[in-house]
């Protein structure tokens, strides 16, 4: 069986797009089969792995990168292997890789020695590159996989062959691939999105952001294990006796960010009965179309088959097999649609859905932070009667007449200011509050007033607890990318918000189970750029679904929230603006000698256990990165994280929480933590 932890769980979450002109080309492409000799010929990409020396098979449509041997991976440590895949039209590579696997033993698989370009396609035919080895598991087992690609065409075409150069014959070997999704949603027909465990399937797909692949064989079904980012994919089982030779044959479809038009093109490849689809939603209020919404095909079980986005004139089209479906069209703001139909093959079926709604209202900005700075929504408290409360403000230096209170429904506490000083270094007021025995053992909002006008309030800022348990739960969650998957620029709206619709199921189900608190290991929002932009106000509603959680909440920066898009018209830095606005704090800027770090971090307790949270980031945007450098952790926070457990060596447990170790820094057992989420 696979290991399910050997590929390292990437939290970058880039999704669906929509689709922008799969199903013909406009002009005859020509196909080629080259060396790269520059960078200028490779695809884009956090997870392009391409290199001079590399071969690259491609046509008008798409680009395939094939690793030379000796460019080795952590998936493939020998070459010969799929490493990018991309849609021409966008230049993205969202596929970690995908290589021959066998025998359901990873890391069992091909072991190539040489690489050829057999036809560079000059000829008028495809293109092919021929690798050639043997099973990592047994040499007597010779592996040539050939990889074709033909002009006007969206497919990689893969046939493997292995010959039996040994002496015995080799039973129930299996034969298929192993995907690293990289950055891709994997999708599967009956299992949607929620594809782990072991399924068996005619078809996958993967879709990110500008870039989209479709998996099949000719005929049968895929069978394997899943994780969390990779698919052990089964295509046929044989017996190889000795001199035998057994091939199989599968395709790689590439698009350009939207499962519906892979998917058609693998009806083709399989021979599917089909007919086809077309989607029109519009608004019931305008009668304009809405651009961006989902389409889900349900089978006549209910289960999920595909699912469509519409494009800027509001359509989707498609094929399904023939047979019965129930189509669900849904958008933010609007109330679903659904709609049953039979397909005919060969049948042609116009489909209109009318949304109810007005649509997103223009959303006014939330609540920036101004006065308090600690504790915050994102950063809450968790104290007992009787303890102090310790309270962090901005605030002009001669700021009097300090008060605080708790508030919960109609319930006001008064707290008793019992310090307040004012440190020039760090630039904050620090409030020191006697918490009071109180009515409900619940989390409350904390509000804070003094002379000159100052009224602030931090929502869900303060959980008063009875006692700190002994044994109890807590929950992570990481990569919520809200409002949704989607992209600005690749067709995304303010109305896209399939990710605040889940997370809004998963509040409810946390405020029943109600564990002790929660942790947000980052990318709460999915393009942190877009707060003041087209009015999105992505920060805006990431906040407002955080105070419907009846718990507190620890959040922690991921390369989403942070790291800026080259590819949106706010300037460099706005992701990271938007986060000191929302979550803190704006002296990170500019910060003060007292408190010189410009990354956020912070650590919390709860009884003798003691959290460190760390922001983690890659900077996609480049902004000032003579601090930032290229991705966390900067040598700041390294030292910042080494103090900060040194200082709370007392404490039974110490635990760490980020969104993910880009560049693999942080060693659990010399710092002495228990647990890094």
């Amino acid at each position: 069986m696979s290991s399910p932890i050997r590929l390292r769980p990437f939290h970058l979450g880039l999704v669906l797009s929509v689709c922008l002109g799969l199903f013909a080309s406009q002009a005859r492409s020509a196909v080629s089969a080259s060396t790269v000799d520059g960078s200028t010929q490779l695809l884009s990409g956090y997870y392009a792995n391409g290199q001079t020396g590399d071969v690259i098979l491609e046509n008008d449509l798409i680009t395939i990168v094939i690793s030379a041997i000796g460019h080795t991976t952590y998936q493939s440590p020998n070459g010969g292997t799929v490493i990018d895949a991309g849609f021409n039209q966008n230049g993205v590579d969202a596929l970690g890789e995908l290589y021959p696997y066998f025998d359901d033993d990873w890391p069992r698989q091909a072991e190539y020695t040489s690489l050829v370009i057999v036809d560079d396609g000059s000829n008028g035919g495809p293109a092919l590159v021929r690798a050639i080895g043997h099973d990592t598991f047994n040499a007597s087992l010779q592996v040539l996989t050939e990889y074709s690609l033909g002009d006007d065409s969206q497919v990689l075409t893969m046939t493997t062959s292995v010959t039996n150069n040994g002496g015995s014959t080799v039973s129930y070997y299996e034969m298929g691939d192993a995907f690293h999704w990289g950055g891709s949603d994997k999708y599967a027909p009956g299992y949607g999105f929620t594809l782990s465990g072991t399924t068996a399937e005619s078809w996958l797909a993967g879709v990110a952001d500008g870039v989209s692949y479709g998996y099949c064989g000719p005929a049968g079904n895929l069978w394997g294990p899943h994780g969390s980012y990779w698919s052990d994919v089964n295509v046929t089982t044989a017996q190889i006796g000795p001199g035998e030779t057994v091939s199989y044959l599968r395709y790689l479809v590439v698009g350009a960010g939207d499962i519906a038009p892979v998917v058609t093109i693998i009806h083709e490849l399989r021979g599917t009965p089909v007919g086809t689809v077309a989607c029109n939603v519009i608004s019931g209020a305008t009668g304009s179309p809405i651009a961006g919404a989902v389409i889900d095909a349900l089978d006549s079980t209910g289960q999920p088959y595909l699912q469509m986005r519409t494009a800027s004139d509001g359509t989707a089209t498609t094929t399904l097999p023939a047979g019965d479906w129930r189509l669900v069209a849904s958008a933010w703001g609007y109330d679903s649609d659904e709609q049953s139909l039979t397909v005919a093959v060969g049948g042609n079926d116009d489909r209109l859905f009318t949304l109810a709604g007005s649509g997103p209202s223009s959303l006014a900005i939330g609540d920036t932070l101004t006065v308090i700075q600690r504790p915050l929504l994102n950063i809450p408290a968790m104290i007992t009667p009787h303890d102090t409360l310790e309270i962090s403000c901005a605030a002009d230096p001669s700021t009097t007449g300090w008060a605080a209170q708790l508030r919960h429904g109609a319930i006001s506490i008064p707290l008793s200011i019992v310090d307040a000083t004012y440190d020039a270094s760090t630039l904050w007021w620090t409030l020191s509050a006697t918490i009071p025995p109180v009515p409900l053992f619940e989390l409350y909002d904390l509000r804070v007033t003094a002379n000159g006008g100052i009224d602030d309030t931090s929502w869900h800022a303060v959980r008063v607890l009875q006692e700190y348990e002994s044994d109890y739960y807590f929950v992570q969650i990481t990569d919520l990318h809200l409002p949704d998957h989607q992209f600005s620029d690749h067709g995304a709206t303010p109305e896209d918000s399939t990710e605040t619709v889940d997370f809004r199921e998963v509040i409810a189900d946390l405020n029943i189970i109600h564990p002790e608190f929660v942790l947000i290991t980052g990318d709460i929002v999915n393009e942190g750029e877009l707060e003041d932009y087209l009015n999105w106000r992505c920060y805006t509603r990431a906040q407002r679904e955080l105070t419907e959680l009846q718990i507190p909440s620890y959040l922690s920066a991921g390369n989403h929230d942070l790291g800026g898009w080259l590819n949106t018209p706010p300037p460099d830095g706005t992701s990271r603006r938007n986060w000191w606005r929302f979550f803190g704090w704006p002296r990170l800027d500019d910060p003060p000698p007292g408190a010189p770090l410009r990354t956020q971090n912070y650590s919390f307790d709860y009884g003798p256990v003691h959290f460190a949270a760390l922001e983690a980031y890659v900077s996609y945007d480049s902004w000032r990165p003579e601090i930032y450098g290229e991705e966390s952790f900067i040598p700041e926070q390294l030292q910042w994280l080494s103090d900060d457990l040194a200082s709370a060596s007392a404490s039974t447990s110490q635990v760490a929480f980020y969104h993910l170790d880009f560049a693999d820094q942080i060693d659990l057992n010399s710092l002495g933590l228990e647990m890094a989420l």
